[in-house]
């Protein structure tokens, strides 16, 4: 599949970039984002500032992942189709 001449190596290319996003932005972002919500929801006074700022930017990325997705969705389409 990635042989130089293979008209489809772009489009396999493109979906090892975008399955690549997907795991650093699952693994590396949205994870110990959600990891740092609930041990601040553990504390005794947790602090709502802080739990606000880490859900809206968990939210932010899980748009940005949905988006991802959609892409490699279109992607998987065009290869069955050719």
């Amino acid at each position: 599949m990635l042989v130089l001449d293979n008209p489809a190596r772009p489009w396999i290319l493109l979906a090892i970039v975008d399955v690549a996003l997907l795991s650093v932005q699952g693994f590396g972002i949205l994870l110990p984002n959600s990891i740092r919500t609930y041990m601040e929801l553990r504390k005794v006074v947790p602090d709502v500032h802080k739990i606000f700022r880490l859900n809206r930017r968990n939210n932010r990325l899980a748009g940005l992942q949905g988006i991802l997705q959609v892409l490699i969705i279109l992607i998987m389409a065009h290869l069955v189709m050719g």
